[in-house]
């Protein structure tokens, strides 16, 4: 700010910091068949992009996503589609997580089977991407809803699991209460 903008701050605050483990509600996990090995592996890519890490644990995913990693695995492996599923997307509310899975070709019956039995043992919302993210529909014809509460202002705020969220939900919560304290808007006054 001061070198290039020629801007001194009045104050600099203390970085507002939230938990460090089991904070992400958001991730596109990479998924891999290596027919060398004879496994499907799930988990984020490694650093040149080419290889995708080798996880059976993460401890940054919300815990009810991260609890799956192994099953999704396991899952991904038991489907005939198993080497055209390139990622699993992952967006998680306060109540429920959605997995979007990408498929680059039509999924059979029984992939379709073993999805639903997937998402009703894990209590995970399940979406197909076949295309671009217009295509995305929900596997069983359900609601997808997710939401994140803000109990200081009564609000619940409904997003879709493509929507951009802030991934840390509690830091999420103290963003927003800085910014109003900051704001200090009048009992007549909406923030958006």
């Amino acid at each position: 700010l001061a070198r290039i903008g020629k801007v001194t701050p009045a104050a600099v605050w203390q970085p507002l910091t939230g938990p460090a483990w089991g904070y992400r509600r958001k991730a596109r996990l990479s998924v891999r068949y290596v027919q060398a090995k004879e496994r499907v592996l799930v988990g984020f890519r490694e650093t040149y992009g080419r290889f995708v890490a080798d996880m059976q644990e993460c401890h940054v995913l919300d815990p009810r996503v991260a609890a799956q990693l192994s099953p999704l695995a396991t899952l991904v492996h038991g489907l005939d589609a198993r080497q055209t599923i390139p990622q699993i997307e992952v967006a998680c509310g306060d109540d429920s997580c959605a997995l979007v899975f990408r498929h680059l070709e039509p999924l059979g019956a029984e992939d379709l089977q073993k999805l639903r039995d997937f998402a009703r043992g894990s209590g995970m919302i399940i979406l197909l991407q076949p295309g671009g993210p217009d295509t995305m529909e929900a596997l069983e014809p359900q609601l997808v809803e997710l939401s994140f509460r803000l109990p200081d202002y009564g609000l619940e705020l409904l997003f879709g699991p493509s929507d951009f969220i802030q991934v840390n939900a509690e830091l999420n919560r103290l963003m927003i209460r800085r910014a109003l304290a900051v704001l200090d808007p009048a009992a007549d006054e909406r923030v958006l």
